[in-house]
């Protein structure tokens, strides 16, 4: 079942992973795009550390199976481990990447582990994100409206049980958003102890929490809600989790050689990936949009200024990388307001 279910979500349009963004797929990113990308928490967070194991990069030395063809073109073949936690998984895409993942329990818990093409690694809790998604639901959910794109109401839909606080926290931080995009903020599951993100190396240290997941058309992403403790936390992960959904909801192709790694992202996050350099791109804008829409910052000599509550930037886009997100939303250069 766990083999049946990657190969077919694998297949699915909107993927992320080495796709990702992750991730699809990518820095982290799930190898199935319905389970969403996971993003890191904010930095300087311990969300989803506690009691988070060290791994053994060198699990294994040789495949215990071959390749195997399936209707959708994918490969797959299973791996030994040397841990007690089972054997992996290895899916080659048609583009020629692959992922390893497998599950297992661990202290009661069910976790879903991945290695993806670039060597991140990570695991987030069984069911991925559509689990996480109708755990929250089941807590309960919250429906309130807010200006959407064209200056129509929008329903934002809250789940997980949110306090008052949560979802003012939630509500602030969409509206930070230009209407254009609250599109890609509208379902927001909030849930605990996502997973954690490894280092690489031989024994991978986790590096941080699982601070999201998203990469869906529809505008859902599930967040930790401890990362919404203040304004420039929570709107670090949901500006940078809607980014994501943009490029799923558009079909946007970041195989285009102007995302890159380090030194070129705006982030050092944003650097393990074309999936995130996007999403931290995304983020950016979102903290810069009314000089980036106006279309002063793409001038020679325009310097916008981040937003100064908690950002993690290290530069602006590039206006290159600016103006493929911009015109995502409807921006014509042939403008100016």
């Amino acid at each position: 079942e766990h083999l049946k279910a990657l190969t077919e979500n694998l297949s699915e349009p909107g993927l992320t992973g080495p796709k990702t963004e992750t991730p699809a797929g990518e820095t982290p990113e799930a190898p199935q795009a319905p389970q969403g990308t996971p993003s890191a928490v904010a930095p300087g967070s311990s969300n989803g550390m506690v009691g988070a194991p060290v791994r053994d990069k060198d699990m294994w030395s040789t495949p215990n199976s071959e390749w195997q063809t399936h209707p959708n073109g994918l490969q797959t073949r299973t791996w030994s481990a040397g841990d007690q936690n089972g054997p992996w998984t290895e899916v080659k895409r048609l583009d020629g990447t692959t992922d390893r993942s497998r599950t297992y329990t661990e202290n009661g818990q069910n976790w879903r582990e991945t290695i993806n093409n670039d060597g991140h690694r990570w695991r987030y809790r069984e069911g991925g994100f559509e689990g996480l998604r109708a755990e929250a639901e089941r807590k309960g959910s919250t429906t309130i409206q807010v200006p959407g794109p064209n200056g129509q109401p929008m329903d934002l839909k809250i789940s997980g049980g949110a306090t008052p606080q949560e979802i003012q926290r939630v509500r602030d931080s969409v509206m930070a958003m230009p209407p254009q995009a609250r599109i890609n903020a509208r379902d927001i599951s909030l849930s605990n102890d996502l997973g954690q993100i490894y280092s690489r190396g031989m024994n991978q240290q986790p590096i941080s929490g699982v601070g999201g997941m998203a990469g869906n058309p529809d505008g859902s992403m599930v967040i930790d809600r401890n990362s919404l403790t203040t304004p420039g936390s929570a709107n670090y992960l949901i500006h940078h989790e809607a980014g994501h959904n943009l490029q799923a909801r558009s079909g946007y192709d970041v195989t285009n050689p102007i995302w890159s790694a380090n030194p070129n992202s705006v982030s050092d996050y944003g650097g393990n990936s074309r999936q995130e350099d996007f999403a931290e791109a995304h983020r950016y804008l979102m903290s810069n949009w009314d000089s980036y829409w106006n279309s002063g910052a793409l001038l020679p000599g325009a310097n916008p200024v981040a937003n100064p509550a908690f950002t993690g930037f290290n530069s602006s886009p590039t206006s290159t990388k600016a103006m493929e997100i911009l015109r995502l939303y409807g921006w014509d250069p042939s403008f100016s307001r």
